[in-house]
């Protein structure tokens, strides 16, 4: 179902991108990590990248996924999320994956 929201919003949004890792083994497929940003979210990344903060919020949601957010400060000096993503747990690879994304997708 996710990847199908996903994929409505690519139609939506030509600018809109993301990408999902699924683990390997188990069915059905579990999430790994996923890295989301809208058209929208990228012009205010370009527009007000002095400053970008990173931030994690660990297991706050019903499936127990580490949600984690890219924000920037605007001119307003209000915060404005750029970029999210989903991890499936603390650890060095998650969050290497999750920057390398943020960096090919601005």
């Amino acid at each position: 179902r996710f990847v199908h929201l996903m994929n409505e919003e690519k139609l939506k949004d030509s600018e809109f991108c993301f990408e999902i890792e699924y683990e390997i083994s188990g069915f059905p497929q579990n999430l790994k990590r996923c890295f989301v940003m809208s058209g929208k979210m990228k012009k205010m990344y370009l527009k007000f990248s002095d400053i970008v903060i990173f931030d994690d919020a660990e297991r706050t949601n019903k499936h127990g996924y580490l949600l984690v957010g890219f924000q920037v400060v605007t001119n307003e000096n209000k915060v404005a999320t750029i970029a999210f993503g989903f991890l499936n747990g603390l650890n060095d690879e998650n969050y290497k994956w999750v920057w390398r994304k943020f960096v090919e997708m601005t």
